[in-house]
């Protein structure tokens, strides 16, 4: 999850997230065997909190305040707008105050939280009481791990932590510009974002319409009426993926190296004759004969069903 491309989204807090008008940085409230660490840098404070699968735990912004929750290894889910938000290692929510996110963990890791004033982001427009998600792991890994390094190393002399304070406020600035942007940008369609998820996952057995749908949170009539106007199910275009993918593996260099029983298996199929069924239903002929015609064999961009 890790490219410029990647997912960034505005999310209304959870019904059950409650503003604090009370509550300070030192907000969160550790669940069971979940030990916490805070440091102050300056107007920024560091907190890095255990977590344990199962063991839910609170974070608090205050009033004036932002604070990004980095996840560092593990996986967390967040309620959020009558639904969730799942955030995996390498992600982040940047929470503007007053809010109280609540965090349940689903493996064990850590939450690296950076807070800051809001003051430190100048020229963003920033809801009050509202969340950003941030699923660029390419940003937020090296901001999570500055901020781990700096938590967790020497005592600071003054001078070093006036200077860590202004790279950490850089950072996090630079990341909430650019996750800004994203939101802009028109937000991937259910199609495409389903599309995307049969390219990376295909070779999967048990990749079903079923188990996209659950991935993408939505009901599969919802799903099968995305790929409706396509003219093509979302069953048959797990199939067409798949044999996009045998084709190439079949007409390859390596290709005799592999038997068709096992070029089926690699792109999720459980044999050669389910193979043959499928490059029939695309309007192919056999693998063998596909094989044999090496490049010269073309594979159509609509199935014939």
């Amino acid at each position: 999850m890790g490219t410029r491309g990647e997912l960034a989204q505005r999310l209304p807090l959870a019904d059950e997230t409650r503003r604090r008008r009370d509550a300070g940085e030192g907000g969160e409230r550790p669940g069971p065997a979940a030990p916490s660490t805070r440091m102050i840098l300056g107007a920024n404070t560091i907190a890095v909190h255990g977590l344990r699968a199962g063991a839910d735990r609170t974070s608090g912004v205050a009033s004036g305040r932002i604070k990004l929750l980095m996840v560092r290894g593990g996986s967390v889910r967040i309620p959020s707008g009558g639904g969730f938000v799942d955030l995996h290692d390498g992600q982040g929510l940047l929470v503007i105050g007053t809010a109280s996110v609540r965090m349940m963990p689903s493996s064990d890791g850590e939450i690296i939280a950076v807070g800051m004033p809001v003051d430190a982001l100048p020229g963003l427009s920033l809801t009050r009481n509202s969340a950003i998600a941030i699923e660029d792991a390419a940003l937020m890994r090296p901001i999570g791990a500055f901020a781990h390094t700096v938590h967790g190393g020497d005592p600071l002399d003054a001078l070093s932590r006036e200077r860590f304070a202004g790279i950490l406020r850089d950072l996090v600035l630079v990341a909430v510009r650019r996750a800004i942007a994203g939101i802009a940008s028109p937000a991937p369609s259910l199609h495409h974002r389903a599309t995307a998820i049969l390219q990376r996952r295909f070779a999967e057995a048990g990749l079903t319409p079923a188990r996209v749908a659950s991935e993408l949170h939505v009901s599969l009539r919802q799903l099968e009426r995305e790929f409706q106007p396509s003219g093509r199910t979302i069953r048959q275009e797990i199939r067409r993926v798949r044999v996009l993918a045998a084709v190439a593996l079949l007409q390859g260099d390596r290709s005799a190296e592999l038997t068709i029983d096992a070029i089926a298996v690699r792109v999720g199929l459980s044999n050669g004759s389910s193979l043959a069924r499928a490059t029939a239903a695309e309007g192919l002929p056999s693998p063998s004969r596909v094989r044999a015609r090496g490049s010269g064999s073309g594979v159509p961009s609509r199935a014939h069903t």
